[in-house]
């Protein structure tokens, strides 16, 4: 009788490597998106709420109240007039708000309004207030723009676990395209004259 030998089944080393670059991914996002820096709350001259700001608005509250900044200010871009956040803009409060409608609606375009925004009031620090997986590419952005000081807080909101799959691509492509667009003017790899 014959004896028949199967040779023993071998993992594709391309499949190894798409495992392994996929692991590499999602603890790089973990890292990234889970554990950005987050400061410790001091003074500041204004507080940025990054949009969307309705849900980040009883985090800004206590913060002025506690009188940790000088002005609010809510990036509102394409609100609609009922929204929380356009609500905000025109109630009357003990500290100032200022609402900002950035052009492009993008994290990048939120710092460049602030940017001009601060020039003209002549604020030297801000801190900016936004969701975990969002704040330290939000950080580097408005570091890129505001010559200042910039503090990074984060809000009490909480991510969904069924929807940290989705932030992690979606964050993914912003980190990318922040990564090809390294100036505060620059537009998908090319370059914008400074406003």
């Amino acid at each position: 009788m014959a004896t028949i030998t199967v040779p023993p089944r071998r993992v594709p080393w391309r499949l190894l490597a798409v495992l392994a670059a996929l692991l590499a991914w999602v603890v790089a996002g973990a890292v990234l998106l889970g554990s950005p820096r987050v400061d410790a709350v001091e003074p500041v001259d204004a507080l940025l709420v990054l949009a969307p700001a309705d849900a980040r608005l009883d985090d800004a509250a206590a913060l002025m109240d506690a009188g940790a900044a000088g002005t609010l200010v809510l990036s509102t871009p394409g609100s609609d007039e009922s929204s929380a956040g356009a609500r905000a803009c025109r109630e009357r409060r003990s500290y100032p708000v200022v609402c900002l409608h950035p052009d492009p609606r993008t994290t990048q375009g939120e710092a460049q309004a602030f940017a001009e925004l601060a020039g003209g009031r002549g604020w030297d620090s801000v801190a900016v207030l936004t969701q975990r997986t969002h704040l330290g590419r939000a950080g580097i952005l408005v570091r890129r723009c505001f010559d200042g000081g910039v503090l990074q807080w984060v809000t009490s909101e909480e991510l969904p676990a069924s929807r940290w799959a989705t932030r992690l691509v979606y964050e993914t492509g912003a980190w990318v395209k922040m990564a090809v667009t390294p100036g505060c003017y620059q537009e998908n790899g090319l370059f914008v004259p400074d406003r």
